[in-house]
């Protein structure tokens, strides 16, 4: 019996809306459990304790971090000869914030690849090594924070499991054969399949790039820190910001995807890390969603206005479409 492609193509549709309607639940059921659990009052007050210089810092910090971001992702493109103009990476970028803020573990980020003329199989192979690269750092600044800096078991216990967790996914992802099972994942075509195992693979071979690439993470989540250690200091001055050393793991903890954009997942992360050194749930609570805002959500808005505004970036050169 054949099945109408039709048909298939509804079920595919229909598998993603239930899956997406899912994750909205959890994360709608994690943060109406936390918001019993937190002083609403107070997270108000700790908001309106933000100045406008603090603001002002923020932005700064901000454009600083996406800067990296898209600096990153330019030397991928560029080691397999996609040449685009940083200005246009960074535009990009926040597009690609846009989407991944409105999808589970940020997955929508791979669709910024639609605004390129270049090969998307190509593209989308160094949007996967970006995010592969992405989380080996958090899982490394979040082990050394852990053990480090805290003795909590609870925490320890979670580091554990998803450093065991992502690096099974990290060695399987970088195989030949699950490579191309993600390419099948990707609705990549036939065609433009062995052209993508082909340039993560390459890009697997250049250690200069992958070097490269991992020390501006590092830096991109310094950058990250100094912004959280900011919006602690404006909460209260004379605040412990020893603390900053949990935000790797929230971060990766956010990664996870059973919600939409690490949304309830990340407030989580944040109040069991914050209860476990200052006993302040409100506080994790409210630094959680004011770095999410600083980071994700104002970014993500701009990033929508400019994926308004921009048509495709043009390729210069040959055309691989």
């Amino acid at each position: 019996m054949r099945i109408n492609p039709r048909t298939i193509k509804n079920m595919r549709i229909e598998n993603i809306v239930s899956k997406t309607i899912l994750k909205i639940i959890v994360s709608a059921a994690l943060l109406l459990f936390l918001l019993f659990k937190v002083n609403l009052k107070e997270v108000a007050n700790l908001f309106l304790t933000i100045s406008l210089p603090v603001l002002a810092i923020l932005f700064l910090l901000t454009f600083i971090i996406f800067l990296i971001k898209a600096i990153k992702w330019g030397i991928l493109l560029k080691s397999i000869n996609i040449n685009i103009k940083l200005i246009e990476i960074y535009k990009l970028t926040l597009i690609g914030v846009f989407y991944g803020m409105i999808t589970p573990a940020k997955i929508g980020d791979f669709l910024k690849c639609h605004h390129i003329e270049y090969s998307k199989s190509e593209v989308i192979s160094t949007i996967l090594w970006d995010r592969i690269i992405d989380i080996a750092v958090l899982i490394l600044l979040s082990n050394l924070s852990v053990f480090l800096f805290f003795r909590d078991r609870p925490i320890i216990y979670i580091m554990l499991i998803l450093t065991v967790v992502f690096t099974v996914v990290f060695l399987l992802i970088t195989n030949q054969k699950i490579i191309a099972l993600f390419a099948n994942l990707l609705k990549i075509p036939e065609g433009a399949q062995k052209n993508f195992i082909d340039k993560m693979t390459e890009i697997r071979g250049n250690k200069k790039t992958i070097l490269n690439v991992f020390a501006w993470t590092i830096w991109f989540y310094i950058v990250v820190m100094v912004i959280s250690i900011c919006i602690l200091r404006s909460f209260d001055p004379r605040m412990d910001i020893s603390i900053v050393f949990f935000v790797p793991v929230i971060i990766l903890v956010a990664n996870v995807p059973i919600t939409i954009s690490g949304l309830g997942l990340r407030e989580y992360a944040a109040v069991l890390c914050f209860t476990a050194v200052s006993g302040d749930a409100t506080l994790g609570f409210t630094f959680s969603i004011t770095l999410f805002i600083a980071t994700t959500v104002i970014p993500g808005i701009i990033g929508y206005l400019i994926h308004l505004k921009e048509d495709s970036i043009k390729r210069v050169g040959q055309s691989n479409k």
